[in-house]
């Protein structure tokens, strides 16, 4: 599947300004998106420094992070609650085989 060069505008110009400063620093862009990104990049006026990119990479990973953790605190009540039920399951089937 191939995009047309405005698509390629259009989807690097939808990006925050830290998702185009992480993808550009990671060297994430294809070939043919590179000159795109890098005029984004200057139309936006972004800071390209280390200092700034370190900053951005820290602020990046620690947003990625708290959502790792909302997410892992998602499964870990689902996952009690799926093992509270078969302990409630056995403890029924356990009480009716005593009741015989």
């Amino acid at each position: 599947m191939t995009i047309s060069l405005e698509e390629l505008k259009q989807g690097i110009a939808s990006l925050s300004d830290r998702e185009l400063l992480s993808r550009w620093q990671s060297q994430l862009f294809t070939e043919e998106a590179v000159p795109v990104a890098e005029a984004e990049i200057q139309r936006r006026s972004l800071d390209l420094s280390p200092e700034h990119a370190a900053d951005l990479q820290a602020e990046y990973q620690a947003s990625t992070t708290l959502h790792r953790k909302k997410a892992w605190a998602g499964i870990g009540k689902g996952c009690l609650i799926v093992v509270l039920t078969i302990i409630g399951s056995i403890a029924a089937t356990v009480t009716a085989l005593l009741l015989r």
